[in-house]
């Protein structure tokens, strides 16, 4: 059954034909995945189920005329990773900042550094 068809039936609720459609995507958005992630694979793995959980949530969204199933499940897989990326940037703390300067004057700061 081609990728259409099974989108087709995703949307009528056939959990089967979603089943088939992971199957058959999870090992192409998982290397895409591990790529962008520079080969981290566990954080990869959580892309993926991501992914396919996106996917489901934008159904409607999907349009065959402007691409393959294949290629709109990169798509999401390339928010996703970016998405990630972003999150851990904003949890890393600067190199040699420990937090909120305790300094109540930068210029003083800046004087004694």
């Amino acid at each position: 059954m081609d990728d259409l068809r099974l989108v087709e039936l995703i949307r009528q609720g056939e959990e089967a034909a979603f089943v088939e459609l992971f199957e058959r995507h999870k090992a192409s958005v998982f290397r895409y995945a591990v790529h962008m992630r520079g080969g981290d694979t566990a954080l990869a793995e959580d892309v993926v189920q991501e992914v396919f959980l996106a996917f489901l949530r934008q159904l409607e969204r999907f349009d065959a005329a402007r691409g393959t199933v294949q290629a709109y499940l990169l798509g999401i897989t390339r928010r996703q990773v970016l998405k990630q990326l972003d999150d851990l940037r904003d949890e890393e703390p600067l190199d040699g900042v420990d937090g909120p300067s305790v300094e109540s004057d930068p210029l003083e700061h800046l004087t004694r550094a």
